[in-house]
């Protein structure tokens, strides 16, 4: 929080190529230390946003990590990556990174589409280690089981739901039957 007010006269000046959604102006997100810059461009937009947030930083005394600073490019990348610039360190492209817990892939339609594999992979080993408890002790009572599945299940299942746009119509499929098959199996509720 002290980081947010510390930085939260930051602005950028308004440029045409800025990121209008529902008709306001997105231009960057901060979120504790990590920062986001959009832009319609990289090299008019992402660069100039660059060096404005590079002489922001000069004025506050703000460190910047360059090796932790990454670009990257929604779509096919093009054959010859425009180059972007941050204290005079050339920005390395990735193709999928994590912003703020959210991992996002740039070279593919479903930008979440890695974020809905990590968080299947790690309900489904929360669900299996809390569901082998039953191999060390008597069954779970169905209260007990709940509750185990509220704490350690679906926060992996709903991890990010409030930003995440459901590209493909089956994305939610493999986080469902985790959460179906973990219910039944807890509530002793056979569905074939």
């Amino acid at each position: 929080m002290l980081w947010l007010l510390y930085i939260s006269d930051f602005d950028l000046d308004p440029h045409p190529d800025d990121v209008i959604l529902a008709g306001r102006r997105i231009s960057h997100l901060e979120q504790a230390d990590d920062v986001a810059f959009l832009s319609m461009s990289a090299v008019q937009g992402i660069q100039v946003k660059l060096r404005q947030f590079e002489h922001y930083c000069n004025t506050v005394f703000v460190l910047i990590n360059t090796d932790k600073t990454l670009a990257a490019i929604h779509g096919p990348l093009p054959d010859l990556l425009p180059p972007l610039v941050l204290y005079s360190v050339r920005l390395r492209y990735m193709p999928t990174a994590t912003y703020v817990g959210m991992t996002l892939t740039l070279v593919h339609p479903d930008v979440f589409l890695p974020h809905y594999v990590a968080k299947a992979q790690s309900a489904c080993q929360a669900a299996n280690a809390t569901l082998s408890l039953t191999l060390y002790t008597a069954p779970l009572p169905p209260p007990l089981a709940l509750q185990l599945y509220r704490s350690h299940v679906d926060p992996h299942l709903m991890a990010g739901c409030e930003v995440v746009l459901d590209v493909r119509p089956s994305a939610l499929r493999e986080l469902e039957d985790i959460q179906l098959t973990y219910l039944c199996h807890a509530l002793n509720v056979n569905i074939s």
